[in-house]
């Protein structure tokens, strides 16, 4: 005698999005020019879960054509909400909140402005590129003893 029986199982579904609908509209092909020191820029990078599981999210920001001083410049000037993004040593900011599926977009800061840099830095470009990455929350606690979340451990999204 013999009987057969099929399990199927179904893998959860993490998915994101990450878009500036106000530089984008603003800047046609994401690109601005013309940008004097201390002008404030509209820069709004949007995090939508549009899966079908809740997620922890975590952003990295990478400057180009900057120095590591002008990065960090740059950096410290951005309206970046400490209360609910907090960055790690590893350089990324963590969402210290779960992005549930389906939830209103986050966004990381909504302005950039340009430091009060002297002529040395006429007609330099620089790119900002930006990285948001997505891990479920299901059975994974990223939180530290004091309950922030300041890293993934050793999880590392594709």
């Amino acid at each position: 005698d013999s009987k057969e029986v099929t399990n199927v199982v179904t893998m959860g579904n993490i998915k994101i999005t990450l878009e500036e609908p106000i530089f984008s509209e603003e800047n046609e092909n994401n690109t601005i020019t013309g940008v004097l020191p201390n002008q404030p820029i509209d820069k709004d990078p949007t995090i939508e879960n549009v899966g079908k599981n809740d997620a922890y999210v975590r952003v990295l920001l990478a400057y180009e054509g900057l120095t590591e001083t002008q990065s960090q410049e740059v950096e410290a000037l951005l309206d970046i909400d400490g209360e609910n993004w907090i960055k790690g040593e590893d350089g990324y900011y963590y969402y210290q909140n779960i992005l549930a599926a389906g939830a209103d977009p986050i966004v990381l800061f909504t302005k950039l402005t340009v430091p009060d840099w002297g002529n040395e830095i006429n007609d330099t470009e620089f790119k900002v590129n930006i990285t948001a990455e997505a891990v479920q929350s299901d059975y994974f606690d990223p939180s530290e003893e004091d309950g922030s979340i300041i890293s993934w451990g050793d999880v590392q999204p594709e």
